[in-house]
């Protein structure tokens, strides 16, 4: 993420920035473009550095106590009160019309914090509500302050991802990706292969043979179960599913705080230009 923090050192305020849908920015608080855009954060900042989780417990007969038998974490619930200032009455008017349409309920952007010790983390939101809080008429003082409420259906925030290839340039046709999960939650690793040939990936006590691809084609592998992936796009840009071209699957992630040494084998038709990028998403408890 290239945004300019101005900040060279460990003393510095934290800088928020709005990521919409479309891409366009919102920079909301600290670094020299605070407030470019007309909007500001306002004081009550809330749900950023935590997530909520929910414990189930059993009890034996006789138990003292009770045992936990799974930890689930809700949806994410942020507070983001924001203050519209405009040159003019009508500026202000066109600013937040314009602020309206960078927030969304069927599309998600992402709220991004940067601190000089985490550097940039980000958490993939969508609107819930956006409140004006009037006290008295915002023309008056050509402002108007929002009660913004995002929801985040995953959340907990992430950081850049750890990334490793391998190229098949000496024609070994065997070697292996070194993935770091991150220091709090397991990962389950994405994958693109480039073909030509069949490639077999083995991580964490299990093997997935992929299906043979031609020169030029391409195939992703998103390895969590809960948003498994497996697509090929060819040459000539046609895709198509090739989960049942498929032989075994990953069946665990690489655990917390550790690193996984992902074996690779081209089982058949492999050339130099065989080549596999292995990507695992690091996941943290809150934006700061």
């Amino acid at each position: 993420m290239e945004i300019e923090t101005g900040s060279t050192g460990l003393n510095h305020h934290a800088v928020v920035v709005w990521i919409a849908p479309d891409g366009r920015m919102l920079h909301l608080s600290g670094g020299p473009d605070e407030g470019r855009e007309g909007v500001w954060l306002r004081e009550g900042l809330d749900g950023v550095g935590f997530v909520d989780a929910a414990a189930d417990f059993a009890k034996a007969a006789h138990q003292v106590g009770e045992t936990v038998t799974q930890i689930t974490l809700d949806h994410g619930e942020l507070d983001v009160p924001l203050y519209v200032l405009g040159s003019a009455e009508g500026d202000m008017q066109a600013v937040r019309e314009q602020v309206k349409t960078m927030f969304r309920r069927d599309r998600a952007g992402w709220l991004s914090m940067w601190t000089p010790v985490t550097g940039w983390r980000w958490i993939r939101c969508r609107l819930l509500t956006m409140k004006p809080a009037l006290d008295s008429s915002p023309y008056e003082v050509k402002g108007v302050s929002l009660d913004l409420v995002l929801i985040a259906e995953d959340p907990r925030s992430e950081e850049k991802p750890a990334s490793s290839q391998w190229r098949n340039a000496g024609g070994s046709s065997h070697g292996s990706l070194t993935l770091w999960s991150g220091p709090e939650w397991v990962s389950w690793p994405t994958f693109v292969v480039s073909g030509p040939g069949s490639v077999e990936l083995s991580m964490e006590g299990s093997t997935i043979r992929l299906p043979s691809l031609e020169v030029g084609e391409r195939c992703l592998l998103q390895s969590d179960p809960a948003r498994g992936v497996l697509r090929s796009v060819a040459a000539d840009g046609s895709s198509r599913n090739r989960w049942p071209d498929v032989v075994g699957y990953l069946a665990n992630p690489i655990p917390a705080d550790s690193v996984s040494h992902i074996g690779i084998r081209v089982v058949s038709g492999g050339s130099p230009e065989t080549a596999v990028l292995g990507q695992s998403r690091i996941h943290r408890e809150g934006l700061m």
